[in-house]
């Protein structure tokens, strides 16, 4: 952590913070890669990558309505004309912790 002039604390980079959300994820620490995705998921609200990981990790974490609001909203967005054509290599996954949380 490098302290700013002010007495904050900079914040890892965006990528930085979803490779250790990836890592939770898999020692079952779900709650808190949750956490860490919420305060991504602010940051960055056009990451379909961020929101794929958010929703899973709620889904992980039993937050179940949460999770599908998560990936129908992704979902929505990404077959919109305004989303990047890159960002549609999320679209399987998204559709299926959709389909997970919708069961």
């Amino acid at each position: 952590e490098a302290e700013e002039g002010g007495g904050g604390v900079e914040m890892p980079s965006l990528e930085l913070r979803l490779a250790l959300a990836k890592m939770l994820l898999e020692v079952d620490r779900h709650g808190d890669a949750l956490e860490l995705l919420q305060g991504a998921r602010v940051e960055d609200d056009d990451s379909a990558e961020v929101r794929y990981l958010l929703a899973t990790a709620a889904l992980c974490a039993g937050e179940v309505d949460l999770a599908r609001e998560e990936a129908s909203g992704a979902l929505e967005w990404l077959q919109s004309e305004w989303a990047p054509a890159e960002q549609a290599e999320w679209l399987p996954q998204l559709r299926e912790v959709l389909a997970e949380a919708s069961t």
